[in-house]
């Protein structure tokens, strides 16, 4: 039964339909929400010592900035997740120019990471957003080296 559901899989991807390129980016979203409300919701998934030293490092940092620095983080915070979010739209939809954005957002991390310094997760949180980057990461490959890709040129016109 494995071994049907493996080479049933597989012949799915060597044969993509924009069914599963759909499915792949809700499913990407919808593991990259999940990774987030885990963070916010179950923050007992974090041993206790570091969620306090965290907690103490935190407001160490808010008192150390300036509120026009801590503003023009967030303003970036939230205009990462908009674009994030209209990528994940384009995608879905086909649209020509959400392939090069979906590429321009996946270098995004080298420059918000460094800023922020570190991260704090659960393991559950880590890995339901990891799993959403490969889901993406896939979808993303698929914009632009499948049949799919033929999906975004119809619409470039």
């Amino acid at each position: 039964m494995r071994t049907r559901l493996f080479v049933y899989s597989a012949l799915a991807i060597m044969n993509p339909t924009p069914r599963l390129f759909r499915t792949l980016i809700f499913l990407s979203f919808a593991f990259a929400t999940a990774s987030i409300c885990v963070s916010f919701l179950a923050p007992g998934l974090v041993p206790e010592p570091l969620r306090i030293a965290e907690e103490s490092i935190l407001e160490s940092v808010v008192e150390s900035i300036s509120q026009a620095t801590g503003g023009l983080h967030l303003a970036i915070f939230y205009w990462l997740i908009a674009m994030s979010v209209v990528g994940y739209y384009g995608l879905f939809m086909f649209q020509p120019w959400a392939r090069p954005l979906n590429v321009a957002l996946a270098f995004t991390p080298f420059i918000v990471w460094p800023l922020l310094g570190y991260n704090l997760s659960s393991g559950w949180s880590q890995a339901l957003g990891d799993f959403s980057g490969y889901l993406w990461a896939i979808a993303v490959s698929m914009a632009y080296f499948s049949p799919v890709s033929g999906r975004f040129l119809r619409n470039e016109g």
